[in-house]
């Protein structure tokens, strides 16, 4: 399948406030250029760890015909392991929009929520949310993108992108569930 448009969306508090660089948006720009030469790949400003903000994003990119909209951070366990962390929004901001969307979590041997991705299918295409850490969501995202050049469905891009993020930490003990 060919894209047209790809939209990129950071989010984190961290990264609104310009405390961490987003170092994901150059990667993934990269990958989304390389599976699909000449296509729109468009960086829109971070949005906070707020809800409403993040759904309404996903919204406007999917009105304005984005093909694969692309939310990044705020997916792990957040102030669910810990007070001191920020809460995760990204897949609850997609969930708003897309209530039946598939759902990849890996839980860590201590039973922390180490991450939760999500895939839903629009008309026009895909919105995907991968982990804030660059390794994490380069492997994600690469994942994702040639899954869907699969044209596989969305359970099983999700599961993709959870293997490939377990991937990145050999040995580790975690378990991806569907």
């Amino acid at each position: 399948m060919t894209l047209n448009y790809v939209s990129l969306i950071p989010t984190g508090d961290e990264v609104a406030s310009g405390v961490i660089v987003d170092t994901d948006s150059p990667a993934i720009m990269q990958l989304a250029l390389e599976r699909w030469p000449g296509c729109m790949v468009k960086r829109l400003p971070p949005e906070s760890d707020d809800e409403g903000a993040i759904e309404s994003s996903i919204r406007s990119e999917v009105g304005l015909g984005s093909q694969l909209v692309i939310v990044m951070g705020g997916s792990g366990g957040g102030r669910a392991f810990a007070a001191t962390l920020a809460p995760d929004m990204s897949h609850s901001g997609i969930k708003q929009v897309f209530p039946r969307a598939s759902v990849g979590e890996i839980w860590g041997s201590n039973g922390h929520l180490f991450c939760r991705m999500l895939v839903a299918r629009h008309d026009a295409g895909w919105v995907i949310n991968v982990p804030g850490p660059l390794p994490e969501a380069v492997a994600a995202c690469r994942a994702a993108m040639d899954a869907i050049i699969d044209s596989l469905e969305p359970d099983h891009i999700v599961r993709r992108m959870a293997d490939a993020v377990v991937a990145q930490y050999p040995g580790a003990a975690g378990t991806v569930r569907p």
